[in-house]
C-alpha cells in the first residue's frame, strides 16, 4: 500500500475491479487516512460534548493553582467572554462556579468560542506596580513594561532600576485580543522571576502550550497556526 501514494481513488477504483476482493485498496486507503492523527475526524480530535472540553479545562486550572499559589499567593485568573462578563478566579469555588455558568447558563458558540481564543491567541508578561492606598485599603494597577515570555529579563531589569517600581506581573492573552475576552493570570510574585532556581515561567509555558494544543485537537482548529510560547 505505500506504494500506492500517488494514485487517487479512480485509479484505486480500478485496481479493486481488476483485483478484487483480496486486497481492498479503497478500504485500506480509508484506513490509512483514518489513523493519520491530523484527519479531523480522528477521535484525537473529538470531544463528546463541551462538557469534556470545560472538565479538562477545569483540571487544568486546578492543577495551575496546586503548581504555583503557594509561591504566588496572591495569583488569581481573570477571564472575560462577554461585553459585560468579567470575573477574578482566587480559588476552586469560584473556578467551579464559573464552570457551571459557561456550562448550564451560556449558549453552547459562546462557550466553545471561549476556549478558541485561548488556544488562538498569544501570550505576554506586563510588569506592574500596584500601590496600596493606606486609608482606603484600595489597590491601584499601574502598567509599566509588556514583554514576550521569552524576554522576560526585560521585567527584571526594569524592576532592578533605581527608577523602577515593578512589584507584580501577569501574563495575558493577546492576539486575538478583543473587546469581549480576556485570560490572564493576575498577580504573579516579580521575585521568582529574578531567581534562576526559583524562575517558574519555563513551566508555565510548558503548561499553556499544553492547554492550547488540547483546545485545538478538541475543538478541531485546524486552519491556523496555532502560536506556542
Amino acid at each position: 500500500m505505500n506504494n500506492l501514494k500517488a494514485f487517487g481513488k479512480d485509479k484505486l477504483e480500478i485496481l479493486d475491479t481488476y483485483m478484487p476482493g483480496e486486497y481492498d485498496f479503497i478500504k485500506q486507503d480509508q484506513e490509512k487516512v483514518n489513523d493519520i492523527i491530523t484527519n479531523t475526524d480522528h477521535p484525537k480530535y473529538n470531544c463528546s460534548n463541551i462538557i469534556e472540553k470545560y472538565t479538562y479545562f477545569e483540571k487544568w486550572l486546578k492543577s495551575f493553582f496546586k503548581r504555583f499559589k503557594n509561591t504566588n499567593p496572591s495569583m488569581y485568573f481573570m477571564f472575560k467572554w462577554k461585553h459585560y462578563s468579567i470575573v477574578k478566579i482566587k480559588n476552586n469555588e469560584d473556578l467551579e462556579s464559573f464552570i457551571k455558568h459557561m456550562l448550564e447558563t451560556e449558549e453552547l458558540v459562546v462557550s466553545e468560542r471561549f476556549l478558541k481564543n485561548i488556544a488562538l491567541s498569544q501570550f505576554e508578561l506586563e510588569g506592574a506596580e500596584i500601590i496600596t492606598d493606606e486609608i482606603t485599603n484600595e489597590e491601584y494597577y499601574f502598567p509599566m513594561i509588556v514583554a514576550t515570555l521569552n524576554n522576560y529579563q526585560n521585567i527584571i531589569e526594569l524592576n532592578d532600576d533605581e527608577d523602577g517600581t515593578v512589584n507584580i506581573y501577569s501574563i495575558f492573552a493577546t492576539g486575538l485580543r478583543q473587546n469581549n475576552f480576556i485570560f490572564s493570570i493576575e498577580n504573579l510574585n516579580i521575585e521568582n522571576l529574578k531567581s534562576d532556581q526559583k524562575c517558574e515561567i519555563e513551566t508555565m509555558k510548558k503548561g499553556i502550550n499544553i492547554l492550547k494544543e488540547h483546545i485545538k485537537r478538541t475543538c478541531n482548529i485546524r486552519r491556523i497556526r496555532i502560536h506556542k510560547l
